[in-house]
């Protein structure tokens, strides 16, 4: 099985991706960005989207679970296990649960829009975005900002919580080098840097 999203619908194949259907997985109308499933039991997913949207399945897509967390676009959904998710989206929007998605909890950063969240484990974790980059140890309660260069960040990838990579709209890539700086060297091969904390 596998499952993408679209304008106020979702696609679901069931042949490894050479046909695909279509289908209203029920509540409100939402433009959907992202669907994830957990790798270790893919009976459960979710799906963020407009309106603060997010709808959950726990038999592998064939039914989805309607909640609302807030009224911003979300954008990117990320669950380390059955119970403890994160989404994040417009306006440094971030909601957090820890039973799987039926209820989500407010965080926010002083932030435009953010486009990617990545987590280690149940309390480290990384968003980027509009010219941010935070990094949370304890689940999101506080986040830190260290001062990454002025880019639009649109993803993170962390193999641990002292290495990874940020990658910009523009091709730009971040690595974390030990525990307190990032350097990054831009399409015109000037390399910055800054604390991580």
């Amino acid at each position: 099985n596998g499952f993408a999203n679209g304008q106020f619908v979702m696609y679901q194949s069931s042949n490894g991706g050479a046909g695909w259907s279509s289908f209203a997985p029920g509540g409100p109308s939402t433009y959907y960005f992202d669907i994830k499933f957990l790798p270790t039991n893919t009976n459960l997913g979710w799906t963020v989207g407009s309106g603060g949207n997010i709808r959950y399945t726990t038999n592998g897509g064939t039914s989805w679970t309607h909640v609302t967390a807030g009224t911003q676009y979300l954008r990117k959904v990320f669950f380390i296990d059955a119970n403890t998710g994160t989404a994040i989206g417009l306006l440094g929007t971030i909601r957090r649960t820890t039973n799987g998605g039926v209820n989500w909890t407010v965080q926010s950063v002083p932030a435009d829009n953010l486009y990617d969240v990545r987590f280690l484990n149940s309390n480290t974790g990384f968003i980027c975005g509009d010219a941010v980059f935070y990094k949370t140890t304890n689940g999101g309660t506080s986040w830190s900002n260290p001062g990454a260069p002025v880019k639009l960040f649109r993803g993170t990838f962390f193999i641990d919580a002292n290495t990874g990579e940020v990658i910009s709209k523009f091709n730009h890539t971040c690595t974390l080098d030990g525990v307190v700086v990032a350097t990054a060297k831009d399409l015109n091969a000037v390399t910055k840097s800054f604390n991580v904390t």
